[in-house]
């Protein structure tokens, strides 16, 4: 799977989101665990480049996602192969047009729920205790941010870099 950055088109000014090298170094330090940045975080960018053969093995998009449907196939897939998998291309190989029309974009309501499913879903795949809370939108990075909470009285412990569990402190 290959992630490039987007090129972002709105009320027809042209945005560039370089983001990538920032996540590719994140992904490889905390996947898996509770600073994940795709744990956290709903991105703007999107797998461009699947192989085919991957994602039938997957079982393709889930129905249970009429909205997000991307977010969720690329979660599930980091849950599943991993962060080695990921190839990141600095090159804006994303050209995303928001709110055009007929766009899923312009649902707001229905995919923020779908990509709260989608997050929800990757953190107990990939075993991490707590609870996901929206804060809000990163305007820069137009990434919508949450924060994982664990339970009161409880704070956050990394073992071995593969799981991120609460302990009573």
């Amino acid at each position: 799977m290959v992630i490039g950055d987007c090129d972002l088109y709105v009320d027809g000014n042209h945005f560039q989101r370089r983001l990538v090298s920032d996540l590719e170094r994140r992904l490889r330090d905390h996947h898996r665990t509770a600073r994940d940045p795709f744990l956290t975080q709903v991105t703007s960018l999107q797998p461009q480049l699947f192989c085919k053969n991957t994602f039938f093995q997957l079982g393709g998009f889930s129905v249970e996602y009429q909205y997000a449907e991307v977010t969720e196939l690329f979660l599930r897939f980091l849950a599943t192969f991993g962060a080695d998998e990921v190839r990141f291309s600095p090159k804006g190989i994303y050209n995303y047009t928001y709110q055009a029309p007929h766009s899923w974009s312009r649902a707001r309501d229905a995919l923020f729920d779908h990509r709260y499913r989608a997050l929800d879903a990757y953190r107990q795949a990939i075993n991490v205790d707590g609870q996901l809370v929206y804060q809000r939108r990163d305007f820069v990075s137009g990434f919508q941010i949450y924060e994982l909470q664990c339970e009161r009285g409880k704070k956050w412990t990394e073992q071995s870099n593969s799981r991120a569990s609460m302990v009573q402190i």
